[in-house]
């Protein structure tokens, strides 16, 4: 289809982003398994939503509901949550540290 922003290669779904590059289109038990991977497993870390969904994008995954299922999946995680509030503390002076010798 002329104009139309997904494609089909090998017999694989992939959707064209604004930039042309593209993404690997996952189903939705892929897309699940994916987010779980990149919010709290090995890939993770418990990130911001927009951060954790940057990461997905950048490995070149998509699906049609993405946006929504970061921020819903963000929205439901308990340690996200504690830690949300921590995001905007003031960071601390820093204390300059003077030496007089290298590798002191």
């Amino acid at each position: 289809m002329k104009g139309s922003k997904f494609c089909i290669l090998d017999n694989a779904l992939f959707w064209k982003n604004h930039e042309g590059i593209l993404l690997n289109c996952l189903l939705k038990d892929e897309a699940d398994k994916a987010l779980q991977e990149f919010h709290a497993r090995d890939c993770g870390g418990h990130l911001y939503w927009k951060s954790t969904a940057d990461k997905i994008l950048r490995t070149r995954f998509y699906w049609p509901t993405f946006f929504a299922d970061v921020m819903k999946f963000f929205t439901s995680c308990h340690k996200c949550q504690f830690f949300e509030d921590k995001r905007n503390l003031l960071p601390l002076p820093l204390k300059p540290i003077s030496t007089e010798k290298p590798f002191q």
